[in-house]
């Protein structure tokens, strides 16, 4: 089997980044955007030294009952969805599936897995956009790049971003072009123009520009367009000179209008810079931060710790007046956030640290030896290092509330828990980003404790 030769293959199964997965003449072959049970024919792209082919759909004798036609224009060649061909039904299935299966072969798990949690919207839903700046010889666009190169996929009506958003950006566009403003070229690092970044909520949007400089011509003109459409916006500037893939550097300067967003959740008034970390969909993690919730608060507890607590929407969110809490954060600008939340909430029992979660659990574990603890976790994509997780094995927590973005990663760390003594009372999976193949998944460990019953809360 060679490149460019045309196959036929019956997709067996589905791997974790939703592509389709058949054998072939003792090959495995992976297949983008095709579905279970389909027979098809695929041109071979890519052969790997071990075997491995990758192919690319060329028809569908046979297809699938799950397959549906994509709304976007764009899917297949932006590289921001990955299941917009699947019914959403099975984006969720999907999803539990991989939950399932990572837990099982990852962590050598064999438990219940719930039924994903939905998303309110399937589309519209992202609060934040991101989105880098092209040009096509004749005026700038935003985009997105395309699966696996830096090339620059013009998309003027992203599906996922919500309408106001989506407008901003265009408004910026028209700026852009108006006043003949160069656009960055990565390959020579030349130009001013990186990325647009617009988060929405509540009425309120704050719009960065990011320049490879430290000004933008005109932008008292970009803010009365924006004005004109959103009253409520703020406008900044990011200074990143670097020639690098990373969208901000670490200047923002504020310019004019609001300097943040105001808003509440579950009753916790908060705030958001236009860098601070925050879910994109609104909606799904209300419904993660109330279950949370529920499971912290109906144990009984002496203190509660939040481990890389963010801006600190969620340890408000769980503090109370009959125990401690604490949230730990080793990123400053975010801690600051989590101070003013504080603040404007009257929160006393809560205390904001900043620092790094390998410091400061070990001094709270003395301080709370022999007493009820519960914590809950919510690191980036790759988990808990090696040091963290044994960190928090020392700390014997009476209950450990897991929250992951990766359920590889959650797999692995879930089967250290396990192995230390902690049983497995919950997962659920929640669908945070519809039409991709990421999911949210939420997990609660407990230490067996004897003459009592742990329940698993549904």
């Amino acid at each position: 089997m060679k490149q460019g030769d045309t196959i036929e293959i019956v997709i067996e199964s589905i791997g974790g980044g939703g592509e389709g997965l058949a054998r072939c003449g003792g090959h495995t072959v992976v297949v983008p955007f095709a579905l279970t049970g389909e027979k098809a024919a695929a041109k071979v792209v890519h052969v790997k030294r071990d075997g491995t082919v990758f192919a690319r759909l060329k028809n569908i004798e046979k297809p699938s009952a799950d397959r549906v036609n994509p709304p976007c224009p764009f899917f297949g060649e932006c590289g921001g969805c990955h299941l917009m061909h699947m019914s959403y039904p099975a984006q969720l299935n999907f999803k539990r599936r991989l939950v399932a299966e990572n837990l099982k072969k990852i962590g050598g798990l064999d438990v219940e897995v719930m039924e994903t949690e939905p998303s309110e919207n399937v589309t519209g839903y992202r609060n934040k956009v991101q989105q880098p700046l092209g040009f096509d010889g004749k005026e700038a666009f935003t985009g997105f790049f395309r699966t696996g190169t830096h090339d620059i996929v013009r998309v003027k009506r992203c599906l996922l971003q919500r309408r106001e958003a989506r407008q901003a950006a265009e408004i910026f566009c028209d700026f852009a072009n108006r006043r003949k403003i160069s656009v960055y070229d990565e390959k020579t690092g030349k130009g001013l123009l990186r990325h647009f970044l617009a988060r929405y909520e509540n009425g309120q949007l704050l719009a960065t520009v990011v320049v490879n400089g430290s000004s933008l011509p005109r932008w008292e003109e970009l803010y009365r367009a924006l004005t004109e459409v959103y009253p409520k916006t703020g406008l900044f500037l990011n200074e990143n000179r670097k020639r690098s893939n990373v969208i901000l550097g670490e200047k923002t300067v504020f310019l004019k209008g609001i300097s943040q967003i105001d808003s509440v959740m579950c009753g916790v008034k908060f705030c958001l810079q236009p860098d601070s970390f925050f879910q994109v969909n609104t909606s799904v993690a209300e419904k993660i931060y109330r279950k949370v919730k529920e499971l912290a608060v109906c144990r009984e507890t002496d203190a509660l710790i939040e481990c890389f607590s963010g801006v600190g929407v969620l340890s408000a969110m769980l503090a109370d007046d009959s125990y401690d809490s604490y949230g730990i954060e080793i990123v400053r600008s975010a801690w600051q956030d989590a101070e003013k939340i504080r603040r404007i909430n009257n929160l006393e029992r809560l205390t904001n640290i900043c620092g790094d979660v390998n410091r400061e659990l070990p001094l709270l574990a003395e301080r709370y030896a022999g007493k009820n603890v519960t914590v809950v976790a919510d690191p980036p994509r790759k988990g808990l290092d090696e040091k963290t997780r044994r960190t928090l094995i020392e700390l014997n927590p009476r209950t450990l509330i897991y929250v992951s973005c990766d359920s590889a990663t959650l797999a692995r760390d879930a089967a250290h828990f396990v192995s230390a003594g902690f049983s497995l009372d919950l997962v659920r999976p929640y669908d945070m980003f519809p039409n991709t193949k990421h999911v949210e998944t939420l997990v609660v460990l407990s230490k067996k404790i004897p003459d009592s019953k742990v329940g698993i809360l549904k």
